[in-house]
């Protein structure tokens, strides 16, 4: 769906090129279709600030061919979109004022998270490698978009975050945190924190990382658990039931909390100190695939992504603080994460 005005041409030949539209991509919320699974494309729904643009399929429209399969994630770098596409192994590089494409790297493994730090003129991506070997995360330079250097970290490594002049890199499916120095360039070791940690947050001056614990399905069965890792006490809060297996978590605009996805709903998780513990409120019960705070909007926002049956195309809910709908826009088949630019 593309909402812009209709334009009307009079006496245009054949030969005459395709208007450009009056509008740019360069503020608004991006969400990343992951595509069918094994199948298909992965594509990007563009939504702008103020609502009046929307457009399904921005790449493949733009550029005249598809963005691969499976789209994962997405940054935005000033101008520039930095799309990661998972089984083709590449990562996209857009120009935001028109989504073209301004060239791509491959050679990636696998690739999942993404992380954009400007200051060093870098970007962070993790590769899965495979679902037996160990991962990796490569150094890829913003302005040359080559790789520059790869750090060996543990198994299944699907997420990022910087702390001071370390980039600390979530193991998911081990127990550990990989954390690298990025003055020497070189990985430090690890830090053993819960089962399979998925997703970090921040709170002022404090880098938390949640823990999904680890299901049946996949061995014996521990509990989700959030972790205090800086900057000083590493301290631990656990779930009261091994069957509580949180993701995704995310920032309360209050300041205060946390929220992630939990057994089907959104959940608030309140560490409490005395107990070692997280005292969980059930917030909302719809099944949503990924969920995040729009960062730039004063509003404290938060989007959840409905990816339904992974075959036709999904939903982007929007939430006020509270918790309650009051927005919603269709999305892509397999809406995942979603970026977001002033």
């Amino acid at each position: 769906m593309l909402l812009f005005p209709a334009l009307i041409f009079l006496g245009c030949g054949k030969d005459e090129p395709a208007p450009t539209p009056d509008f740019e991509y360069t503020s608004g919320i991006y969400v990343v279709n992951e595509g069918p699974f094994a199948q298909g494309t992965g594509s990007i729904t563009y939504r702008s600030r103020d609502g009046i643009t929307f457009e399904q399929d921005v790449f493949g429209r733009v550029n005249g061919r598809p963005l691969g399969n499976i789209a994962q994630r997405m940054g935005v770098w000033g101008t520039t979109g930095l799309i990661v596409v998972n089984n083709a192994g590449t990562i996209e590089w857009v120009n935001l004022s028109d989504f073209k494409s301004v060239g791509s790297t491959s050679g990636l493994e696998l690739p999942s998270a993404l992380l954009i730090d400007s200051a060093r003129g870098l970007a962070y991506v993790t590769e899965w490698v495979s679902f037996t070997a160990h991962g990796r995360v490569a150094l890829i330079d913003l302005n040359s978009r080559q790789i520059i250097q790869r750090f060996e970290v543990g198994h299944f490594p699907n997420a990022l975050a910087l702390q001071g002049n370390r980039l600390l890199v979530a193991n998911g499916d081990e127990n550990t945190l990989s954390e690298i120095d990025l003055d020497s360039r070189s990985v430090l070791g690890t830090i053993t924190v819960g089962d399979r940690p998925n997703s970090f947050v921040r709170r002022g001056n404090e880098l938390w990382v949640l823990c999904g614990g680890t299901p049946s399905w996949a061995g014996v069965e521990t509990p989700g658990s959030l972790w205090r890792i800086a900057p000083s006490l590493l301290k631990s809060f656990y779930l009261p039931f091994a069957s509580q297996h949180p993701a995704d978590i995310g920032p309360h605009p209050d300041g205060q909390q946390f929220f992630a996805r939990l057994n089907g709903g959104l959940s608030l998780l309140i560490p409490n100190d005395s107990l070692n513990g997280l005292d969980v409120q059930t917030v909302n019960s719809r099944n949503l695939y990924h969920v995040s705070v729009d960062p730039f909007d004063p509003r404290g926002r938060i989007y959840g992504t409905d990816a339904g049956n992974f075959q036709s195309n999904g939903k982007v809910i929007v939430y006020d603080p509270s918790f309650v709908a009051v927005d919603s826009f269709m999305a892509g088949v397999g809406p995942g994460f979603i970026a977001y630019s002033r």
